[in-house]
């Protein structure tokens, strides 16, 4: 794995880690905590008098753009029952298992910079098109919301 990229491996039966994905060419990589805070202006106060509250607590996610290409690497580290090299194949690898229609399904991102331990959590947003204008090279753009599915994953 380059410095730069960043891997999501399928957590099953608590730590046992199973099908992952190798992102590659990421650029931008964005990562973000938030805090929400609900404000109640007073009458004829400045903004420095208002009245805040917290009803929820930190979310963290992570947001980054990828290149899907074949350079004959198996993205799937070799989890995959069948190998998975070219950009037909990164795709439906993707579309079908990484991002599958599974609910409760909880993965670890492992990226050098942000995660070089890892961080468990679920993919919210996965999506790819072909913008450089190539069938060779295709550009998508992953979200990893960091946390657990319910109370006890």
């Amino acid at each position: 794995m380059a410095t730069e990229d960043a891997t999501v491996q399928r957590k099953t039966g608590g730590s046992t880690l199973a099908e992952k994905f190798i992102f590659r060419a990421l650029a931008p990589l964005e990562n973000a905590k938030k805090q929400p805070v609900s404000g109640i202006p007073l009458i004829e106060a400045s903004s420095a008098n208002n009245v805040l509250f917290r009803f929820v607590g930190q979310t963290e996610q992570t947001t980054f753009t990828f290149a899907i290409f074949d350079d004959n690497t198996d993205v799937s580290g070799g989890t995959h029952t069948s190998t998975v090299i070219t950009v037909a194949e990164q795709i439906q690898y993707l579309r079908d298992v990484v991002f599958s229609a599974e609910f409760d399904t909880l993965w670890t991102l492992t990226q050098s910079r942000y995660y070089p331990s890892g961080v468990n959590g679920v993919i919210t947003n996965l999506k790819y098109d072909n913008v450089a204008g190539s069938g060779t090279v295709v550009t998508g753009t992953f979200t990893f919301m960091r946390g657990r599915i319910g109370l006890t994953s």
